[in-house]
C-alpha cells in the first residue's frame, strides 16, 4: 500500500489537500498489471494542523523570549519540560529522575512543605490556577526569592491532566525591599533615638513630626509641638533671618542653610541652638517637607562669653599695668609740681607754669580713665572720625612699660594722613593685641618690633589679592623680629580659639580680625621661622585730614550775661566748694548740696530762686532721680545740666529730655563747664 499527499486547484480556483491510498496488483511473474487506489480530501485537516503548528510556534517563542522561566507538567505522563531561561537559571533533573522530586529538593527546606502542600492542594481541589511566593537553589547554590503562578488544564471530568507555570525572580526586588526597609528602620532610629533634635517642617513652617531629643530640649511634648510652628519657638529677634533662609530653601534657592539663633523653652528660659535645615524631595523632585537638624550650643556659648571675659580680662591685665606705669608718672609730677608751685608761692614768685603742668597733668589722667572704661566696656565709643597714627601713638606710650624688656620699639607714624571711619577703642584693640603678640614672639631675644602707619593706594590687582576694593587705605603694619610663624601655625592664627601660648586662649587675633573686617578692612600675614612676622591693616580712607577739637569760645573772666542762680548738687566736698567759688567769680550766684536730702531742701524752699541745677549722677541718699523729679515738681520750667564721670548716653537716662539741657562730662575745664551753663540759660530764655 502506498501514500502521499498533494494539492490540487478545484474548478472554483480552491485549493484542496487530497490524501491518495494505492495498491500495485502484479502478474505471477512479479509484473504490474494494474494499480488499485483512492483519493480522500483532507483539506480540514491540514488547515487544523497548519493552525496548531503556528499556535505551538507562537508558544515557543512566547516561552523563549521572556525572563520568566515556564515550566510546563504533564500530569498523565508525569514528564515536565523547561524553557532555556529556567535552565539556565536553576537546572534542571538528569535523564531519568523524578522531575516533581527535584523540583521539591530544591525549594529552600523552610518554604518546602509550604509551597509543594499548597500546589498539590490547588490540582486536587479542582482550581485553575495557582501562586505561591518562595525561595529557590539557583544553580549557583544562592536561593533565589522566586513568585510563581501557574495554570492548571482539565478535561471535560475536571480532572487536572496539565499544568503550566511561570516563575518570577524577585530576588533584587526583595532586596530592595530589604535595604529599604533597614534604611527606613535605621532612619526611625536616629529620627527618634538621636541625641541631635530633629524634626519634619512643612511649608507653612508648622511641624509635621518632631523627635524626643528636640522635645527634651524645649521643654514641650510632641503633641505640643506639632500644634505649633518654628517660629513659635523662636527667639522674636531671629525669626526674620530664619525665615528668610527657609524661604529660599523651599523655592529650591539654596540646597541647605546653617544658622545659630535662640529657642524659647517652654519655661521662658532661652537657649541657643546651632540649625542645619535641608529638603526632602518627592519622586517628582519637588519639596515635601524640611528637615532640621538641631544642637543645643548653649554651653558652648557660654563657654564662649566666659573665654571672651577670660581674654579681656588678660588682655585688661596688660592694659592695667601700663596704665599704672602712666599714672604714677602723672601723680609723681602732680606731687612735684605741687610742692614746686608751693616753693615759688611762699618765695613770692608766680606758680602759674606749675599749675599748668598739674592740669595738663589731670587731663592727661582723665583720657586714660576714659579710654579704660571703653575698654572694659563700661561706655562705648562712638563710631567717627580716627586718626590711626594718633591713636597708635597713645596706645604704644600705654605699651612701653609691659612690653618684653628685650624689644626696641620703634615707631614711623605718618603725619596728616586721612581718617578712618571707626572708634578709637577698635584701633587700639588692633594695635594692643599686635604689639602684644610681636613682644611673646621675642621671647628671650632681644629683637626689633615696629610699628607704622602710612596712606597706601590698592591697585585692582592688589585689591583682589587681598579680598578688598581698590582705593585709598591708612595702613597699619606691626611686624617683629620674633621667632615667626610655621605654614601650619598661620592658616590657623585667626581661629577664634587657636593660640601657641603655654597659657591662654587664643581670641586676641580673632577679634582683630573681626574688628578688621567690620570696618571693612583687610589683614595681611608674612612669616617666616626664625626670621619674624608682619601684620599689614589695610583700613578704608575717607579722604578727610582730621585737626585738632575746635576751641570752645572764650568766656574769660567776663560776668554772666543776666544774673542767674545755680544750684551744685554734688558729693565731692572739694570739688564742690571749687565750683561754687568759681562759678561766683564767672558772675553766678550759687547754692550748693552734698547729697539728694540737702538738694530737694533746697529746691523747696528756693524754688523761684533758682534758675538752673548743675546734678552729678552718683550721690548719696535719695538718688539723682529723685532730686531732678522734685526739681520739675517744684520749678516746671528748671533746666537740668548733668555732669558725670561716665558718658553722656548713660548720664541721659537719669532725667527726662525736657529737662536736661546740657551735659558737661568729669574731670572738665572751667571754662568748657561755663560755656555749657550759659548756653543752657540761653536756650531757656528763647524758650521761656
Amino acid at each position: 500500500m502506498e501514500e502521499d499527499e498533494w494539492r490540487v486547484i478545484w474548478p472554483d480556483g480552491s485549493v484542496h489537500w487530497l490524501a491518495g491510498r494505492w495498491r500495485v496488483v502484479k502478474n505471477a511473474g512479479g509484473q504490474p498489471v494494474r494499480v488499485m487506489g483512492v483519493n480522500i480530501d483532507v483539506t480540514d485537516r491540514k488547515q487544523m494542523e497548519e493552525e496548531l503548528r503556528k499556535s505551538e510556534e507562537r508558544f515557543r517563542l512566547g516561552i523563549k523570549a521572556t525572563n520568566d522561566a515556564i515550566w510546563d507538567m504533564d500530569l498523565k505522563t508525569g514528564s515536565v519540560s523547561w524553557n532555556e531561561t529556567y535552565s539556565a537559571l536553576y537546572g534542571s533533573p538528569s535523564a531519568g529522575s523524578d522531575s516533581w522530586e527535584w523540583w521539591i529538593e530544591n525549594i529552600h527546606p523552610e518554604d518546602r512543605e509550604r509551597t509543594a502542600g499548597c500546589l498539590g492542594k490547588a490540582i486536587a481541589s479542582g482550581a485553575s490556577s495557582w501562586t505561591s511566593e518562595y525561595r529557590f537553589r539557583r544553580v549557583d547554590g544562592e536561593w533565589a526569592h522566586i513568585y510563581d503562578r501557574a495554570y492548571i488544564a482539565r478535561d471535560a471530568s475536571g480532572n487536572a491532566w496539565r499544568v503550566i507555570g511561570a516563575m518570577q525572580d524577585l530576588t533584587e526586588r526583595k532586596q530592595a525591599e530589604t535595604t529599604l526597609r533597614e534604611s527606613e528602620e535605621r532612619f526611625r532610629r536616629v529620627f527618634e533615638e538621636g541625641p541631635l533634635g530633629l524634626a519634619l517642617v512643612g511649608r507653612d513652617y508648622r511641624f509635621l513630626k518632631v523627635n524626643g531629643a528636640l522635645c527634651q530640649m524645649v521643654g514641650y511634648s510632641e503633641a505640643e509641638l506639632v500644634q505649633t510652628a518654628f517660629t513659635d519657638i523662636t527667639h522674636p529677634e531671629d525669626i526674620r533671618a530664619d525665615v528668610e533662609l527657609a524661604e529660599q530653601l523651599f523655592k529650591r534657592e539654596i540646597p541647605f542653610y546653617r544658622i545659630e539663633k535662640r529657642y524659647m523653652k517652654k519655661t521662658g528660659e532661652i537657649i541657643w541652638i546651632n540649625l542645619t535645615a535641608s529638603m526632602i524631595l518627592g519622586p517628582d523632585g519637588e519639596p515635601l517637607h524640611g528637615l532640621a537638624m538641631v544642637e543645643d550650643i548653649t554651653e558652648r556659648k557660654r563657654a564662649q562669653e566666659e573665654s571672651f571675659a577670660r581674654q579681656k580680662l588678660e588682655s585688661l591685665g596688660t592694659l592695667a599695668s601700663g596704665i599704672a606705669h602712666d599714672f604714677n608718672n602723672l601723680l609723681g609730677g602732680v606731687m612735684s609740681q605741687s610742692e614746686l608751685a608751693l616753693e615759688e608761692y611762699r618765695a613770692g614768685s608766680s606758680p602759674v607754669d606749675e599749675l599748668k603742668r598739674i592740669k595738663d597733668g589731670a587731663i592727661r589722667g582723665s583720657e586714660i580713665v576714659r579710654q579704660l572704661m571703653i575698654y572694659a566696656g563700661k561706655e562705648s565709643d562712638a563710631v567717627g572720625l580716627a586718626d590711626v597714627s594718633q591713636v597708635a601713638r597713645g596706645m604704644v606710650e600705654l605699651l612701653k612699660v609691659s612690653i618684653s624688656k628685650h624689644a626696641a620699639l620703634v615707631t614711623d607714624f605718618g603725619e596728616d594722613l586721612p581718617a578712618v571711619r571707626g572708634s578709637t577703642g577698635e584701633i587700639q584693640q588692633i594695635v594692643m593685641n599686635l604689639v602684644t603678640n610681636a613682644s611673646e614672639a621675642l621671647e628671650d631675644r632681644d629683637g626689633v618690633i615696629r610699628v607704622t602707619t602710612r596712606r597706601v593706594n590698592v591697585d585692582r590687582a592688589e585689591a583682589v589679592s587681598k579680598g578688598i576694593a581698590e582705593g585709598d587705605y591708612v595702613e597699619l603694619e606691626v611686624a617683629d623680629t620674633g621667632r615667626g610663624m610655621s605654614l601650619e601655625t598661620q592658616a590657623r592664627i585667626f581661629d577664634p580659639f587657636f593660640t601657641t601660648k603655654s597659657q591662654g586662649h587664643g581670641l586676641g587675633m580673632g577679634v582683630v580680625r573681626g574688628i578688621v573686617r567690620g570696618l571693612g578692612g583687610a589683614i595681611h600675614l608674612a612669616s617666616q621661622l626664625g626670621k619674624g612676622t608682619t601684620f599689614q591693616i589695610f583700613l578704608p580712607s575717607t579722604g578727610i585730614v582730621t585737626g585738632a577739637s575746635a576751641p570752645l569760645p572764650c568766656v574769660g573772666e567776663s560776668r554772666a550775661p543776666q544774673l542767674a542762680t545755680i544750684l551744685v548738687v554734688e558729693d565731692d566736698d572739694a570739688l564742690r566748694v571749687a565750683l561754687a567759688q568759681i562759678l561766683r567769680r564767672r558772675g553766678f550766684e550759687t547754692l550748693d548740696a552734698p547729697n539728694g536730702a540737702d538738694a530737694i531742701n533746697l529746691l523747696r524752699a528756693n524754688s523761684i530762686k533758682i534758675d538752673m541745677m548743675l546734678l552729678d549722677m552718683t550721690i548719696p541718699g535719695p538718688s539723682s532721680r529723685e532730686v531732678a523729679a522734685c526739681a520739675a515738681e517744684a520749678r516746671p520750667d528748671l533746666k537740668v545740666v548733668l555732669t558725670s564721670a561716665y558718658d553722656e548716653k548713660v548720664a541721659r537716662t537719669t532725667v527726662s529730655a525736657t529737662q536736661a539741657c546740657g551735659f558737661v562730662r568729669k574731670p572738665f575745664q572751667i571754662d568748657e563747664l561755663v560755656y555749657t551753663l550759659r548756653s543752657a540759660l540761653s536756650l531757656r530764655a528763647t524758650t521761656g
